[in-house]
Formats: structure tokens, C-alpha cells, sequence
């Protein structure tokens, strides 16, 4: 019986016992530090440990002497003045090409997902017509997660003017469109393009789900969860 009740006693207490250990760790860590620190600064001042030290020093690199010629012609850099060779140039160049190449080729990509997201998104809107709202395309890229920066500050605000109060909107018109657009207390949502389906969420839900969520990304099934509307792919 003893034992049980001391098992049951841990059990109850385990988190106050483990705070305790903790506290006491930390405040050991802080008096051994405080002694190193003390010990050290009484060390620099005296003449004879300095010397010790120095000789060890010494006797150190004379024995790994050819380690550190080694690590140092590695580790050489060429001087600017120095001409390179033809070989280098072209290394360099061709490094730099690549780096270019992937950077814009990725960028390119990256702006075509949310272009034929564009698209799809047309297409699902004209079969299944909705009530006057404002749209805000955003696309994952291929992941199961939207990262909250990703709807930047100032397209929030937009937004929530739409929703909450009135915006005049000036368009373009090229093919016969009209010059305004007035949208006084509208629907706001973002879309959000994950691999297997988008969903629209209301603004005001995403903004709310962004402040007490502790991540700071938007994973897949919970943008399902709070969706005004969700569409299978």
C-alpha cells in the first residue's frame, strides 16, 4: 500500500515536483557560472597562469602544425589583383547563370499557378453563379498550408472597407465594362487554392482564425472547417 501511495502521491504532484527540478537547475547553472566568471577574471590577472597557458599554446601548434598550414590553404582567399583564370571565370559564370535561371524560372511558376487558378476559378463562378461579393485569389502552390503573411495588410483592408463599409471601385473597361463599381456593406472572401479543393472564407473568419491560431500558417483541414464554401477538385 505504501508504494501505490506514493506512486498515486507522484502522479498528482508530478508537474509541481518537475518545476522544482527545473528551478533548481537553473539556479545551479547560475552559481557555477557566476563562479566561472569569477574564477576567470582572477586568472587574466595573474602572470603565472598566463604563462602556462602560453606554453601549452605553443607546444600545441608545433605539434599540428601541418593541420593548420592545411586548413589555411583551404580556406585561402585569392586576392582581387590577382588575375583568375579562364577556368574560374567560366565557373563563376555559369553558377550565376544557373542561380538566375532557377530564380526567375521559379518566379514564372510560381505566377502561372495563380493565373490558371484564375482561370478555374472564372469558369467555377459562371456555372455556379454567387451574390454580388469580392474575391481575393490565393493559391498554395502545391502545399496543404497558406502561410497568414501570404494575404498582406493592406488587401485585408480593402476587404474589410467592402464588407463593413462602401468602396468605389474604378475598372477599366475594354470590353464594354462599365467605369465604377460601387460595393456599399458586400461579401469579402479570400479563396484559397489547396492541391485537392479551394474553399471561400470570409474575411472577417480568416482574420479571427489568424489571430488565435498559434501557428502561423492555415493548414488544409482546417481552412475546410471554417469555409464559407468548399469545391472539391
Amino acid at each position: 500500500m505504501n508504494a501505490e501511495y506514493k506512486h498515486q502521491w507522484y502522479l498528482q504532484n508530478r508537474d509541481r515536483i518537475l518545476k522544482q527540478r527545473k528551478k533548481y537547475r537553473v539556479k545551479l547553472l547560475s552559481k557555477i557560472r557566476a563562479y566561472d566568471r569569477k574564477r576567470n577574471a582572477v586568472r587574466r590577472k595573474d602572470p603565472n597562469y598566463i604563462k602556462q597557458w602560453s606554453k601549452r599554446a605553443k607546444i600545441w601548434v608545433a605539434k599540428n602544425r601541418d593541420k593548420i598550414n592545411a586548413q589555411k590553404r583551404a580556406t585561402r582567399i585569392r586576392h582581387p589583383l590577382i588575375k583568375k583564370t579562364k577556368e574560374e571565370l567560366a565557373l563563376k559564370a555559369r553558377l550565376r547563370n544557373r542561380k538566375y535561371y532557377y530564380k526567375h524560372k521559379k518566379r514564372d511558376k510560381n505566377a502561372m499557378k495563380e493565373r490558371d487558378f484564375g482561370i478555374l476559378f472564372r469558369h467555377w463562378i459562371r456555372a455556379n453563379p454567387q451574390k454580388t461579393a469580392s474575391f481575393e485569389l490565393k493559391d498554395t502552390r502545391g502545399e496543404d498550408t497558406f502561410k497568414f503573411c501570404n494575404f498582406e495588410a493592406h488587401q485585408i483592408d480593402y476587404a474589410n472597407a467592402i464588407k463593413n463599409g462602401s468602396v468605389l471601385i474604378r475598372v477599366q473597361g475594354v470590353s464594354g465594362e462599365p467605369d465604377y463599381i460601387y460595393m456599399n456593406h458586400a461579401p469579402a472572401y479570400v479563396v484559397i487554392r489547396y492541391p485537392d479543393f479551394f474553399c471561400l472564407i470570409d474575411v472577417d473568419r480568416f482574420v479571427k482564425e489568424e489571430a488565435r491560431s498559434r501557428r502561423r500558417s492555415l493548414v488544409a483541414f482546417r481552412a475546410r472547417q471554417i469555409a464559407y464554401k468548399v469545391v472539391e477538385l
